[in-house]
C-alpha cells in the first residue's frame, strides 16, 4: 500500500514536471518567433529602402563624377557643322544657363509583407493597418500590383513602381 502511493506521488511529480517543461518550450519558442519577426521586418525595412533608393536612381540616373558616371554610356556628337558665314560675335554678357531640374524625390508609402501565399499577401502600412493585396489591385503610391511570389522563406510584392518585401 505504501509503494504504491509512493509510486502515485512521482508519477505526478513527473507528469507536473512534463507539463512545466512543455510550458517553458512554448514560451521560449514564443520569444524566439517573436523576436526573429522583428528582425525579419526591420530586414525588410532596410531591402525596402535600397529598392527605392535604386528606383530613385534609375529615374534620375547616374550623379556627376559618380563611378561608372558615363563611362557606360557611348558618347553622343554634340558638335555642330560651323556655318558658312559665322554671325557676328555677342558682345553683351552672356545669357545665364538655367540650373538643371531636381531630382523629384517620390515618397512611397512603407508596406511590409507580414505573410503570403501564391497570388495573395498580407501587408501592414507604417501605422499597422492590414491590408490584402492581390494581382490586379491597385496599392497607393506603388501602382498595380503585378505579382506575388516566394523568395526563401519569405514572400514579396512585384508592383508597378517597385518590390515590397
Amino acid at each position: 500500500m505504501q509503494l504504491t502511493q509512493k509510486l502515485q506521488g512521482l508519477t505526478d511529480r513527473l507528469a507536473s514536471m512534463e507539463q512545466r517543461v512543455t510550458q517553458a518550450e512554448k514560451e521560449t519558442d514564443e520569444r524566439l518567433s517573436s523576436g526573429l519577426g522583428r528582425i525579419e521586418g526591420h530586414l525588410d525595412a532596410l531591402e525596402h529602402r535600397q529598392d527605392q533608393t535604386e528606383i530613385a536612381l534609375q529615374k534620375t540616373g547616374p550623379a556627376v563624377g559618380a563611378p561608372g558616371a558615363g563611362a557606360s554610356a557611348p558618347a553622343r556628337a554634340t558638335a555642330k557643322p560651323a556655318p558658312v558665314n559665322p554671325p557676328a560675335e555677342n558682345t553683351s554678357a552672356p545669357t545665364p544657363q538655367k540650373p538643371p531640374h531636381p531630382a523629384v524625390v517620390v515618397h512611397l508609402r512603407h508596406y511590409t509583407v507580414q505573410a503570403g501565399a501564391p497570388d495573395l499577401a498580407y501587408l501592414t502600412d507604417d501605422q499597422g493597418n492590414a491590408l490584402r493585396v492581390e494581382p490586379g489591385d491597385e496599392l497607393d503610391g506603388w501602382g498595380k500590383v503585378s505579382s506575388v511570389s516566394q523568395s526563401g522563406a519569405s514572400w514579396v510584392v512585384h508592383t508597378e513602381h517597385g518590390t515590397i518585401r
